[in-house]
């Protein structure tokens, strides 16, 4: 697949980007009839000249080291910027189709998988997606048919095409923006769950404000909307604080039927002191201080951490509550990635560093940590119940669909990441196991 070339690192522009204008201008000098008297045809390949260094100049000019570091006290709060290398693409909704056995999501013609190539080029462009063999999943898998899935976090902004087309309903809990997001957070999630899974439908739950608050009764209780509407997947990519009333809604969900799988969360230096709603700690790492336009998350909840830069044993919630599916973070290596937790109740790991994915205002960036690790298992798991049949007869499919997300993980010599790294290709087979059976 065809992507625009960006500069080499540590080489000015110029000494690159001179030759290929002169190319440019070259080639095109072709297609300009030549003329026997008057300047125009020398007026003419200027004029060229100056267009393609005005459109060259648009793509390729990367901000400075000054405009990516902010230069910010790092004992504030600070405004993040986007890195200089940003995945700008045309990634427009495929369109939808009237099949009888997907009825209502994207389709081929050609095909009974319900995903398109536009599909598979969205996922070419998330490491994240491919490195769980996403692609290899929907091909074993076959028809995909529509998950209601419920983003439970700042809202979704659906001027991205994508979303607008995924979003089925919303419900506003918290801020005062409406159901748009205007801190970004929800709007990356909702975009890797979508490009995961492209049979899920997103009902957009938002729990938090439009600084990324939130506290255990607002998601408790939109985790109890979520269930009436029929969500079949509630991703939780926050941390709160424990109260009785959010794990009751907790089991409720579970009892009920739906997947709930939850952020393992993440923690800072104790210098910044502050944990994200969210989890997702941006700053731990002056590698990651631009990851994003939006502000610094911050919370009411601070927390300390151990010399080694992790935390010791403790409860994360709702993470940590059994009826989750607790999801920690690891990087292209496959190793831990930075300040995500690992405790003994993380039940998976998943991509979970520098993830592009959409923001607000029909942009794109990065997200590092667990929440949108938790994204990935969410996106897989909606894939798994579009295509599960309740075999163990019990009325329900989220003990399928759980049983197959873990038990399919590749193993990882890293202690207290549950079973491993997700597998959607190994869950896929895993559960059309069990259908055959059933």
């Amino acid at each position: 697949m065809h992507q625009k070339k960006l500069p080499p690192e540590n080489i000015p522009l110029s000494q690159w980007a001179n030759p290929l204008l002169r190319r440019l201008a070259a080639s095109l000098a072709h297609v300009i009839p030549p003329k026997a008297n008057g300047p125009s045809r020398p007026l003419n390949l200027l004029c060229i000249s100056f267009v393609a260094c005005a459109l060259l100049g648009t793509f390729l000019v990367t901000p400075s080291a000054d405009e990516l570091s902010g230069n910010a006290d790092a004992t504030t709060q600070v405004r993040l910027h986007l890195p200089s290398v940003l995945l700008h693409l045309d990634w427009i909704p495929a369109p939808m189709a009237d099949e009888s056995d997907c009825s209502g999501v994207s389709s081929v013609a050609s095909s009974k998988h319900c995903y398109t190539p536009k599909d598979i080029q969205r996922v070419n462009q998330l490491w994240g997606a491919e490195r769980i063999h996403t692609v290899a999943a929907w091909q074993t898998a076959g028809p995909l048919c529509p998950v209601l899935v419920a983003i439970l976090d700042t809202g979704i902004d659906t001027s991205n095409s994508l979303l607008k087309a995924r979003e089925k309903d919303s419900i506003v809990l918290a801020g005062s923006s409406g159901p748009t997001d205007l801190y970004g957070h929800g709007t990356h999630i909702a975009g890797t769950v979508a490009c995961i899974a492209p049979g899920a439908q997103l009902l957009n739950v938002k729990v938090a404000d439009d600084r990324g608050y939130c506290d255990s009764s607002t998601v408790a209780l939109g985790i109890r909307h979520a269930v009436s509407r029929g969500a079949a997947v509630i991703n939780l990519s926050l941390e709160v604080e424990h109260s009785p009333e959010l794990e009751s809604a907790i089991r409720h969900a579970w009892r009920e039927g739906a997947v709930v799988v939850a952020a393992a969360g993440n923690h800072v230096p104790a210098a910044r002191g502050t944990l994200s709603p969210d989890g997702d700690a941006a700053t731990s790492d002056a590698e990651l201080v631009a990851e994003s336009t939006l502000p610094l998350p911050c919370s009411t909840m601070c927390t300390l951490n151990t010399p080694n830069g992790r935390k010791p044993e403790h409860n994360v919630y709702p993470a940590s509550y059994v009826d989750t599916i607790a999801v920690t973070g690891t990087m292209q290596d496959d190793s831990l990635a930075p300040s995500s937790n690992r405790a003994s109740w993380v039940d998976v790991a998943a991509p979970g560093f520098r993830i592009p994915g959409y923001l607000p205002g029909e942009t794109c960036g990065y997200l590092t940590g667990t929440s949108t690790a938790a994204a990935h298992v969410s996106g897989v798991a909606a894939l798994l119940c579009g295509m599960v049949i309740d075999s163990s007869g019990n009325g329900f499919v989220n003990d399928e669909v759980r049983f197959a997300v873990e038990t399919s993980c590749t193993p990882l010599p890293v202690d207290n990441i549950g079973h491993g790294l997700l597998d959607a290709r190994a869950a896929v087979d895993i559960l059309r196991a069990l259908n055959a059976a059933a």
